[in-house]
């Protein structure tokens, strides 16, 4: 008799216990902390379509201002909330080079894939197609929109 009363008192313990968590939890709301009274806060407008960071913020050499932000109007695909970043891209030998802004951030990706259009004409046969014996090499990468397919170059990129 004395086993059965002390298991039902742990069980009803038990069931307080969850209970009192559970209402715990529930009070403190998850809201993220908005202490307004029902009104909506207007957004704050921006003055720079741009989310780089500000020209005074020095960085280490391996990091890279990227911005974050919708490309213009014309694109047909959402763009919203992509990473872009700007290149550099030289000949072999150092020069001439281009630099090429809005390059997507791709991390699931490898190399750096630029549509020919991207550079100019100087540019684009200052770079090398890489051969193999005779024959020059292209590359096909499918992705989940589609594929691209193109010559492969040698360059000097910097990010």
């Amino acid at each position: 008799m004395l086993q059965t009363s002390r298991s039902a008192f742990f069980r009803t313990a038990s069931v307080i216990a969850a209970l009192s968590t559970a209402l715990l939890l529930a009070a403190c709301g998850g809201g993220g902390g908005n202490t307004t009274s029902g009104a909506t806060p207007s957004p704050t407008p921006s003055t720079s379509s741009d989310t780089a960071p500000p020209s005074n913020v020095s960085m280490a050499y391996n990091e890279v201002a990227v911005s974050i932000r919708q490309l213009g109007s014309n694109t047909t695909t959402l763009t919203a909330n992509t990473p872009y970043v700007t290149v550099t891209v030289c000949a072999p030998g150092g020069s001439p080079c281009q630099s090429i802004p809005d390059v997507l951030v791709d991390t699931g990706s490898q190399g750096l894939r630029l549509f020919s259009a991207a550079l100019n004409s100087t540019q684009l046969s200052a770079l090398p197609q890489i051969t193999n014996g005779s024959s020059t090499l292209a590359a096909c990468a499918q992705f989940a929109s589609g594929y691209a397919w193109g010559s492969m170059r040698q360059a000097i990129v910097q990010i």
